[in-house]
């Protein structure tokens, strides 16, 4: 009404609300709006785990959503939740955890699970009280770390030593020539230097 121009007479101006109560109002329905959404996902996350309680054991594909101290997170791609991989079901390793950076790497294995990984896992078990989802890992994209001073195996030709490598190609003032690998050098023509004109 404020920005209609319809508040013309004095009596219209005094029954609007003011600011402040316009702004304790929105407050309010911002509040209500948030309650509202909170109730919306815990019984949508609750169907959803009553609904995997009876595929107990089924493997799905998901990706990792994030990584803690405790284990791994994993939304699942056919029932948009997320369950957790719990480092202390998976004890064929020690994993080093960087929450920060969003990783983990086993410490025996070098295996590397970094958020945004697509992984296989198994449902291993639901709680609905404590609207839970325990899952464990199967397959996953993380690869390899890679060991100081080795070269990942590729398809091409194998790094020859330093004292098998062909001499590299310097340019000189007459164009381009091979640099000996002898320490030797020979002194070349001196060159003056120019005075000021």
């Amino acid at each position: 009404l404020h920005l209609t121009g319809e508040l013309r007479s004095r009596r219209q101006r005094q029954a609007a609300p003011s600011m402040e109560k316009l702004t304790e109002i929105g407050k309010r329905c911002s509040y209500t709006e948030r309650r509202a959404e909170d109730a919306e996902r815990e019984l949508r996350q609750l169907k959803v785990l009553r609904l995997l309680e009876s595929r107990l054991g089924d493997e799905e594909p998901g990706t990792v959503t994030g990584v803690a101290n405790i284990g791994v997170y994993v939304q699942l791609d056919k029932y948009l939740t997320d369950g957790l991989i719990r480092f202390s079901d998976m004890q064929d390793d020690w994993w080093e955890v960087d929450a920060r950076a969003g990783r983990a790497i086993g410490t025996r294995s070098g295996q590397r699970i970094v958020i945004g990984d697509r992984v296989k896992v198994r449902i291993a078990a639901v709680d609905l009280a404590a609207r839970e989802l325990d899952l464990a890992l199967i397959e996953t994209a993380g690869r390899p770390q890679r060991q100081p001073g080795r070269s990942p195996p590729t398809g091409g030709k194998p790094r020859l030593p330093a004292a098998q490598r062909p001499p590299r190609a310097h340019r000189s003032d007459r164009g381009w020539s091979h640099r000996s690998r002898s320490r030797t050098r020979t002194a070349g023509p001196a060159r003056g230097r120019r005075g000021r004109r």
